[in-house]
């Protein structure tokens, strides 16, 4: 189960990015026109480089999260060695925990699949609010290190 899942989460991700991929000279166009399509494209793409692996591994729990991401990782010319690192990673955690979590508390919820959803959206969501707590901190620390050499 958890390699068919992550297999089909593999091909998945590589489409998405594909597209992206090829959508890429139109946005660039549209972009030259509009100063704040430009604006976003030169922010995903920092924000890509600088944390994208993580958040490839935490967009997979968020509905529309994945999707989003994986296209802009081929609009904004992502290498493709670095995201199919990173997406069998991310498949490879996504699909072992929800093969796990449906082994464990599938007849629990076979017939609330609106509190199922809530439940994993909410973890998903209180993991990346965790890293990005983490993140702050570390950054806010590295940036405080007031240590001189004489």
């Amino acid at each position: 189960m958890i390699a068919a899942g992550a297999i089909g989460a593999f091909i998945g991700d590589n489409l998405a990015y594909v597209i992206g991929a090829r959508l890429t000279g139109w946005i660039e166009r549209r972009a030259e026109r509009r100063p704040q399509l430009r604006d976003r494209l030169d922010r995903a793409t920092v924000m890509i480089r600088d944390r994208g692996g993580l958040l490839l591994v935490t967009a997979r729990f968020i509905p529309g999260g994945r999707t989003a991401l994986t296209v802009s990782c081929g609009v904004t010319r992502q290498p493709r060695r670095w995201f199919a690192g990173w997406v069998v990673v991310a498949v490879t955690i996504w699909a072992t925990y929800s093969a796990v979590l449906g082994s464990i508390f599938g007849k629990t919820f076979s017939d609330n699949h609106t509190l199922a959803f809530l439940i994993a959206f909410g973890t998903a969501l209180a993991i990346n609010v965790l890293i990005e707590v983490v993140r702050h901190l570390r950054r806010r620390s590295a940036g405080s290190d007031t240590s001189t050499v004489d």
